[in-house]
């Protein structure tokens, strides 16, 4: 009888003179077990029927050591999940003598240098590579998988390379590549490192569970308005119909949207469909629209939900009901039931960069040789590469991991230039390249991937919907290098360099293009220079990126550039300048014998009292919700107090930055911080008495004061933590404003119910106002 369970390239191997057979399915015979030092092992074993060994989990120790052998001369197979499982290893095994080891080594010398191009020339990182592929092609073995069709009953397929991806994916992928071009391989396609839906899909998969678990009317209007308009929207705009009053119909032409943006507002309205069937508003839209959205807004559950969640909540749904309004022909005052929240325009400056942690970050992103990263690893080296080239070019992030492999042409005179071909405003953008970006690209090609990939608008917010050769891409080559991904790298780079500062406050990737937009700013650049090296499409866009402090303290800033500080410098030969022309050591050598004379003294205490005097007479005001009784707001915030690295021009109250985390009071400030919250306390109860005599405006006005209480919580919580008041005194202290603020309001709510900054100070000392 033969027993040849398939035509085999190699029908044996030889062991010590003895040939073993391969693929037969019996026990071995009398001479094999001799070679195979199997004289000890039980006859009961010979007598037992051979499939009994393939259920490899359930075998005893020496029952699986007789197994593994029977498997290796491919007798029987194993499950893949159970010879992945066990701790078998191929070193004890002949597999040099296998042609489908054989095979192996070939395939593997002649793919590894272009699939790892990072690590092609580090015989370590090739040699453990080496070995985790040969382990996983002995387990493939030990199932009876062979490379390609003939060297054993089965042959590695997609299949098996899908399961493969679930244990180890660059093991899988490489297995995948080596043999799909193969001739008499099953493998036909390299996998991606992971399954993507498109936004859309995703977003509807999760309504659809929302849905189905609850009919009520508001949900199904904000589903309706998420697949019908807002995806329009996204889709390239929608043009929204509906009759006016007198019958004659309206077309509106909405703008469009990105995906990302219609992600984000679909997920806003889903979160808040889901707060307002949780706390029982499974109401119809009527009822709704007169009270259900605003008592969900001003609900615990509304309320404990992260700022951002709750803006973007807000914002979406004002956008929903402005079209809801327009096609039920509706007169709806979108304010009354989605009231804004107590804030303060009145800043219109932005970020505060701290130019020595900026410097810091920058040098340690220019070293080739860092500890806080690891050039040898190739998201490392991408990365950084991708954060330098964003900092040279200030173009957004997305804009330049989108670059394609071919991204430096020159022009008829040699000149080379980066071309970004996809941007945020929709047109391509062409700079000059200086000589360490052209290097920087070109670092980035050698390893960029070798196959094209696709980066669609529908699965990544900021796609290109191109197939090419790009010059980023994940550490697998099968998909972009992710906006997210970089930002982990720069959190990671700073814990290095700041390990005792708040994660609160590092630089993310848009800080780059900040810090580019600065430094331009400081070498003289036009604002239409700049405009034009950021791809603005309005030039206004600048402020929030150039603006860094009020324009009266720039307005001194740019006196003392234009007429210098120490003007007297002697000029160093020309051999001793720096290649910038800057007699820096001179400078800095200079700087460190100054020393500050009693006239100095006087003259800079003038200044700062002048200066302290015209930002305490520039006093805004608070919004009032009823327009009636403006409250200035007057406490002179200085920028040295803001640790943020956020925008500035956020429309924070002064109680927004008491109860931040990041805010720095003055020592000897208490007395004015006090003064403070005692407005924002008397305010509230000069609403309350608003909310009892008006009852139209009664739920917006109760809606912004819980506004206010919330910010007054938090104020209490961590504001005198920095004055170093223990808890029971800040407990004291709490109890003495509202009781400060319930004798004055009792006193004066007829005549004054709200007080200036400086009016509060004075009470707060003396007991009364006006002298």
């Amino acid at each position: 009888m033969n027993n040849n369970l398939l035509p085999l390239k190699q029908r044996s191997i030889v062991i010590t003179n003895v040939p073993v057979e391969l693929g037969v399915k019996r026990h071995f015979n009398h001479f094999e077990r001799n070679t195979l030092n199997e004289k000890t092992v039980s006859q009961s074993f010979f007598d037992t029927p051979i499939d009994y060994f393939t259920e490899l989990k359930s075998l005893t120790k020496g029952e699986a050591g007789y197994a593994l052998k029977l498997a290796f001369f491919q007798r029987i197979q194993f499950n893949l999940s159970d010879a992945f499982q066990s701790p078998v290893s191929y070193v004890h095994y002949p597999i040099e003598q296998l042609d489908n080891f054989t095979k192996l080594d070939e395939l593997f010398e002649k793919n590894y240098d272009s699939f790892d191009k990072i690590n092609a020339n580090v015989p370590k990182a090739r040699a453990n590579f080496k070995k985790r592929v040969t382990q996983t092609v002995f387990k493939l073995w030990l199932c009876g998988y062979g490379l390609l069709q003939g060297y054993t009953l089965r042959t590695i397929s997609d299949t098996e390379i899908e399961y493969l991806m679930t244990r180890n994916k660059k093991v899988a992928r490489f297995v995948a590549m080596i043999l799909k071009d193969e001739p008499l391989s099953h493998v036909t396609l390299v996998p991606n490192t992971q399954d993507r839906i498109t936004i859309l899909e995703s977003e509807k998969a999760k309504w659809d569970i929302l849905t189905k678990e609850s009919a009520c009317e508001i949900a199904q209007h904000l589903y309706h308005f998420t697949f019908e308009i807002l995806k329009g929207k996204a889709e390239g705009g929608y043009l929204l119909t509906f009759h006016l009053e007198d019958g004659t119909t309206q077309r509106q032409a909405l703008s469009s949207i990105r995906w990302g943006t219609f992600r984000a507002y679909s997920s806003a309205l889903r979160k808040f469909a889901t707060l307002m069937i949780q706390n029982g508003y499974i109401l119809s839209m009527e009822q709704a629209l007169s009270g259900g959205i605003i008592d969900t807004l001003s609900s615990e559950s509304f309320q404990t939900l992260p700022k951002n969640d709750k803006g973007n909540i807000k914002t979406s749904l004002r956008i929903w009901l402005e079209c809801y309004s327009n096609i039920n022909s509706l007169k709806i005052n979108i304010n009354r039931i989605i009231p804004i929240s107590v804030s303060n325009k009145e800043r219109t400056y932005g970020k505060l960069l701290n130019f020595g942690s900026v410097h810091a970050l920058i040098s340690t992103l220019l070293e080739d040789q860092s500890d806080t990263f690891d050039e040898n690893k190739l998201f490392h080296l991408r990365a950084r590469r991708a954060c330098l080239i964003q900092l040279v070019t200030g173009k957004r992030l997305a804009e330049v991991l989108l670059l394609k492999k071919n991204c430096l042409p020159r022009d008829a005179e040699g000149n080379v230039f980066i071309h970004f071909h996809k941007t945020k405003n929709g047109e391509p953008h062409t700079l000059p390249a200086t000589k360490d970006l052209v290097q920087w690209v070109q670092q980035l090609q050698t390893m960029a991937p070798s196959s094209k990939i696709k980066i669609s608008s529908e699965e990544y917010y900021y796609g290109d919907d191109e197939t090419d050769y790009r010059l980023f891409a994940n550490i697998y080559d099968d998909g972009p290098l992710l906006v997210s991904s970089i930002n982990n790298f720069l959190r990671h780079v700073q814990e290095k360099l700041w390990s005792n500062v708040s994660a609160s406050r590092y630089y993310t990737s848009h800080d780059l293009r900040r810090m580019n937009a600065v430094y331009m700013k400081i070498k003289g650049k036009s604002t239409e220079d700049i405009q034009e090296q950021l791809g603005q499409l309005n030039i206004d866009s600048q402020l929030p990126y150039l603006e860094t402090k009020p324009p009266e303290i720039q307005a001194y800033y740019k006196k003392i550039a234009e007429k210098g500080i120490w003007s007297h410098l002697v000029e160093l030969p020309e051999s001793q300048q720096p290649a910038d022309g800057t007699p820096l050591e001179q400078t800095l050598k200079r700087a460190q014998k100054q020393s500050l004379t009693s006239e100095g003294k006087e003259s800079t205490k003038l200044f700062l009292e002048n200066i302290i005097s015209k930002v305490e007479k520039q006093k805004g005001k608070l919004p009032n919700n009823t327009g009636k009784q403006p409250l200035s707001t007057g406490f002179p915030i200085r920028t040295h107090n803001c640790l943020a690295t956020e925008i500035v021009n956020c429309g924070h109250t002064e109680l927004h930055c008491f109860s931040c985390q990041k805010y720095m009071p003055d020592s000897d400030k208490l007395e004015e911080h006090k003064a403070e919250i005692l407005r924002y306390i008397l305010l509230l109860s000069h609403n309350d008495d608003l909310a009892k005599k008006n009852k139209l405006e009664r739920e917006v006005i109760t809606y912004r004061s819980e506004d206010i209480k919330e910010l007054l919580n938090e104020t209490f919580q961590h504001l005198f933590k920095k004055f170093e008041i223990d808890a029971k005194a800040t407990k004291n202290i709490e109890k003495q404003l509202y009781s400060k603020a319930k004798t004055y309001y009792r006193k004066y709510k007829k005549t004054k119910p709200t007080l200036t900054f400086l009016e509060a100070l004075i009470f707060l000392k003396e007991g009364v106002i006006n002298g």
